[in-house]
């Protein structure tokens, strides 16, 4: 089975938006993702994921860089995920539009590659950072 998603990094002057889920007795911070329909494409899934999942509204004239694809497999079910990258220019506060999400909220971008566990994550921010200066 294979899954297509977009993974939303949101960016506003040195912080970024991160989620906290719940699972398993444990929370994890996340950045959103959300699956891509059928005749969707990466940026008008994206803007609708970000809605749904924090009740931010993003759009075209905010994202400021895609990644390229990468794949993630568990068991037998491929993730194919496509980070997009936009900048809040003005910060809009975040609401918590899906129950498996616990908490929605800004951290630093320090504070965020310090509790990141994710080299590729860690390294798109860092390069995102760069593309922004």
């Amino acid at each position: 089975m294979e899954i297509k998603c977009v993974q939303i990094i949101l960016l506003y002057q040195n912080e970024i938006l991160v989620l906290e889920e719940k699972t398993m007795n444990k929370t994890k911070i996340a950045l959103p993702i959300g699956i891509i329909n059928p005749g969707e494409g990466y940026l008008q899934a994206s803007i609708r994921n970000c809605y749904e999942k924090t009740g931010i509204i993003v759009t075209q004239k905010d994202l400021t860089k895609e990644f390229d694809v990468y794949t993630l497999q568990k068991n037998d079910v491929i993730t194919r995920v496509k980070p997009l990258v936009f900048r809040l220019f003005d910060k809009q506060l975040p609401t918590i539009m899906d129950d498996k999400i616990s908490r929605i909220y800004y951290m630093t971008i320090n504070q965020f590659k310090e509790k990141c566990k994710y080299n590729k994550e860690l390294n798109q921010i860092e390069e995102s950072i760069k593309f922004l200066n």
